[in-house]
């Protein structure tokens, strides 16, 4: 194996780093549950590099060990090829939306689950920061050449990790969260468009399946993700 991945089998943050190491054909294997707690756990002075809270990595080839999902995501573009070392500015945009991606994460848990959303506030987040976020996404990729039925965020010619983390972060959310698909396509058709074609990349699709097959829906579990999903069913309520 090449690499260890500590995270809990869910989507959210973990697939953000399955699907780069799933489409570069990698050899990896996950923890046990028990295995992230021991490290969460473990005082700071023994921990191989200290962290708070999973997704962790450990590079079993090269003995190093990672946390934080923006670190783990370019880390392993720039191992596997990915990323786009050889434009600065490029680079920079790439790990501008990893860290917009950490904060949608955040924020459509209501800041990772500080407290549980409330219809009222959950319709201003859905209709009004969520709905930026789609756009500030497909606005990114259009600069950059991304159009309806053809491109890449930030490259017209291939896929970089910026695909790969608007599938893990768009595409994963509204296939869990299904009612929030029709958001997705009306406020962002052509990131909409760029997440169909990366999810149908034969080792992502293969991923995907069993990955769906294993979990259902499931998003980001617990009580986070009831929530979540009580807000929609009364939004759906509301709608009717």
């Amino acid at each position: 194996m090449d690499y260890k991945l500590y995270y809990w089998r869910i989507p959210f943050r973990g697939n953000f780093i399955r699907l780069i190491l799933e489409d570069a054909n990698q050899k990896y294997i996950e923890s046990s549950p028990e295995e992230i707690i021991n490290i969460k756990t473990m005082p700071v002075g023994k921990q191989v590099l200290p962290a708070m809270a999973p997704p962790f990595l450990h590079d079993l080839r090269n003995d190093v060990f990672l946390s934080q999902m923006p670190s783990i995501v370019m880390y392993l573009s720039q191992k596997l090829g990915y990323h786009l070392v050889e434009d600065p500015y490029r680079s920079a945009v790439c790990l501008k939306l990893i860290l917009d991606s950490n904060d949608v994460l955040a924020e459509i848990t209501n800041l990772n689950g500080t407290m549980m959303w409330d219809h009222e506030t959950w319709k201003l987040f859905r209709t009004k920061r969520l709905r930026k976020w789609f756009e500030i996404f497909e606005e990114t990729g259009k600069k950059f050449g991304l159009r309806e039925n053809k491109g890449y965020m930030l490259s017209s010619m291939d896929i970089s990790t910026a695909d790969l983390i608007v599938y893990a972060l768009f595409g994963m959310m509204t296939q869990c969260l299904p009612d929030l698909k029709g958001d997705f396509e009306q406020h962002a058709p052509y990131l909409f468009s760029l997440c169909k074609r990366v999810g149908e990349r034969p080792n992502i699709q293969k991923f995907i399946k069993e990955q769906t097959r294993k979990y259902g829906q499931l998003y980001c579990g617990g009580q986070i993700e009831r929530s979540i999903r009580k807000m929609l069913d009364l939004d759906s309520k509301s709608f009717n």
